[in-house]
This record gives structure tokens, sequence and C-alpha cells, in this order.
């Protein structure tokens, strides 16, 4: 950033928790005195027909549990617990029952839509396909704390892409579809 041709050293701080009369107080407690503030908030995770049917919880605080939470939940920026940012892993329903298209940011939408739709109608014909709840909620947990070793917070960076190149998503994706094509030929070869 430069201000009057001198360059300004802006640090990245964590989320404002409120304003004061001596400044910007953010949430670890660190003070910061400004006379002028951008909000530049982004967008907001909220899916109002499930919050207003108790399907989805809003809690703003939640900074960590995707593979403990029991029911579908939102902190505004990250809705979990997700299997690959698609389908719902909440308890009270099948996991084929409830799938997300479009959350990744920092990715090509277009392909990376196309290759979800494709896993879901392909869940929604056979759950089968998709591993078991238990399975796939170890395997968010283990891409949390991939993004965790990057040096990112899944909490606060929601959906976006990091790590791989965005490809690697919706290729990973139709990787997962053919492996499950392969596997039903050779049970089918098996048989006969």
């Amino acid at each position: 950033m430069r201000h009057s041709g001198e360059i300004i050293d802006v640090p990245l701080k964590p989320e404002i928790d409120h304003f004061s009369a001596h400044g910007v107080v953010f949430v670890d407690g660190t003070i910061w005195d400004a006379d002028v503030v951008v909000l530049a908030t982004g967008y907001e995770q909220r899916k109002v027909l499930l919050e207003a049917g108790n399907e989805l919880l809003v809690d703003r605080s939640v900074r960590n549990g995707s593979t403990t939470a029991q029911q579908l939940s939102t902190n505004l920026k990250y809705i979990f617990p997700l299997y690959r940012h698609i389908f719902s892993l909440g308890a009270s329903y099948p996991s084929n029952a409830l799938a997300f298209l479009g959350l990744p940011t920092r990715i090509a939408n277009c392909p990376s839509d196309i290759a979800q739709s494709l896993l879901v109608a392909h869940a929604i014909f056979n759950a089968s396909i998709l591993p078991s709840r238990e399975e796939m909620l170890q395997e968010l947990g283990e891409n949390e704390a991939h993004i965790r070793s990057l040096g990112y917070d899944p909490y606060t960076i929601g959906h976006e892409m990091v790590g791989a190149a965005p490809i690697d998503y919706q290729d990973g994706l139709i990787d997962f579809l053919r492996s499950k094509a392969s596997a039903r030929l050779v049970e089918g070869a098996e048989a006969n």
C-alpha cells in the first residue's frame, strides 16, 4: 500500500470483535488505532431455508469441529461438516440427501460445478458409491489438517481451494467416479 509516495506495511489481523472510542478491537484482544476502516466483508455462507428449518445451525464463534459436528453448521464462512465441499455429513439424514453445489472459491467454477453435479447425480442414484460417514469425516479431518499445515484456517478461508492446483479438485471428483465405475466393472466380470 502506498501513502503519499511511501510504502506502508499493513499487517494482517484476525477478525474484528468490535469498535471502541480508541480504535478497532480484534478477536485476539489487540487494539489498533485507526482513523479509517474499510470493511471488505466478502460473502456470508447463509442458507436461509435451511436455517429456518433448523437444518443449518448458525454459530459465528465456531473455529473447529467439522469431524465431531452432529448437525450441519456454519460460522458464516464455512459450512460443515461437508464431504468434499458437497455432501452434508449431518447425522440426521443420509449423506446423499443434501448436497451443495458451487461452494468452492478460487477455482474455475464451471468445470468444478460440472464435476460436483456428476458426483451428486451418481450419489443420488446409488448412495453406495459414497464411503461410510466415518470415512468421509476422517477424510474431512485430514483435509482440514492439511489446510492448517499450509498456514490457513479452514474456518476462516471457508471453501477456498488452497494448497493444490484448482484443477486437482475437479479432477479428483471425476477420478473418484471413474474408480467407482471401474470397481463395478470388475465386480460384474467376476460375477460372470
